[in-house]
């Protein structure tokens, strides 16, 4: 009966072993599918990291074109701007230059004018007190 007993206990034994081993190894076959579920995912997420920062770059990259657009057409309105700022000043350099050629020409004919007008005014008044000499002296010889 005992000799039973040792049997059985030994064989329960036998059987518990077994039972754990086949848990351990449910367990085991579980983690390394789990495991296998995280590396996958794991590995989705860094290719969807990847992908995301080549978006960042390629968004970048447009971005910098773009504004290296914008900055090339603004400095060529700008060249363009300065160009006609410069001929407008030009021509109005120009413009001047003959305003003030034309000025200094009637300065010159009204200096003339002013010296011509005096002698005039000289002959005149000479002539009116030619004039008065004579009307004093006509009235004298009454």
């Amino acid at each position: 009966d005992f000799a039973d007993f040792e049997e059985e206990e030994e064989s329960a034994l036998r059987a518990s072993r077994v039972c754990d081993a086949a848990a351990s190894q449910l367990v085991a076959d579980e983690l390394r599918d789990i495991h296998r579920l995280v590396m996958a995912r794991r590995e989705a997420l860094a290719e969807r990291e990847a992908e995301l920062r080549r978006s960042e770059v390629d968004l970048k990259a447009a971005e910098l074109d773009a504004l290296a657009t914008v900055e090339s057409a603004v400095q060529r309105a700008a060249a363009q701007a300065m160009t006609r700022v410069k001929k407008a000043g030009t021509d109005l350099l120009k413009r001047a230059g003959v305003l003030l050629g034309q000025v200094e020409e009637e300065a010159r004919r009204l200096h003339v004018v002013r010296k011509e007008l005096r002698q005039v005014t000289g002959e005149r008044d000479a002539a009116l007190a030619e004039a008065q000499k004579l009307r004093e002296k006509i009235k004298e010889e009454r």
